[in-house]
């Protein structure tokens, strides 16, 4: 991996944690430098695709539609609003650091705001939690694994609304999907990565949520 990355502690032991499909019910970033791009150079092997990989859904049985990304600046004016990327919102007390912040190879495709989730031996999830203020309408963005993430790594991505799960989707190397799910009133947006598989050791496997803002 091209990138500098802050990963988190290893311990000695693996945690379990057991595979699971799609439910259907759905920290302050560290400047990065250079122009490394993280998933750039693909691990060996290709990934096992997902059957209806292509699509997610929310809590409410819909499907989230596709939405452009905004221009590089952290904050722009939008068709409908301020467009605020969500590196840029306060975080919660208690949520837990990224391991890296900037340009990612998701899919095939490059984003240039990407937030990482990486993991070790004994640390399989990342909980961020940022401030909304009851501001914001929606939030957009791509979730997917690094395209140099192992092959066989499955992780799970969660958005919750005041605690509340609003959208879960599970995702292996080659797979991405669109994001564009409600939050207005949404007083903290709560952002849950999961490692669901244990191979190829420590910092094997790289959760992405690319060019996540929040629309007004």
């Amino acid at each position: 991996m091209a990138a500098s990355l802050s990963l988190a502690s290893c311990s000695s032991a693996p945690s379990a944690q057991a595979q699971g499909a799609d439910t259907g019910t759905a920290g302050t970033p560290q400047a990065q430098t250079g122009s490394a791009v993280r998933g750039s150079s693909p691990a060996g092997g290709s990934a096992t695709a997902l059957a209806g990989s292509s699509s997610s859904t929310l809590a409410d049985g819909s499907t989230p539609s596709a939405s452009p990304s905004p221009s590089p600046s952290a904050s722009v004016a939008g068709g409908t609003g301020l467009v605020t990327y969500v590196s840029d919102l306060q975080q919660a007390a208690g949520s837990d650091p990224d391991d890296g912040e900037g340009v990612a190879q998701v899919n095939g495709t490059s984003y240039e705001h990407s937030r990482a989730a990486q993991f070790c031996f004994g640390s399989n999830e990342r909980k961020w939690v940022f401030v909304l203020e009851r501001k914001y309408s929606s939030l957009q963005g791509v979730i997917g694994l690094s395209d140099n993430s192992i092959a066989t790594a499955k992780i799970r991505f969660e958005v919750l609304a005041d605690g509340q799960l609003v959208y879960s989707k599970d995702l292996q190397v080659g797979q991405s999907v669109t994001l564009d799910i409600p939050v207005g009133n949404v007083l903290q947006l709560g952002l849950d990565t999961l490692l669901l598989t244990q191979d190829g050791g420590c910092g094997a496997a790289t959760g992405e949520w690319a060019d996540l803002r929040v629309v007004s």
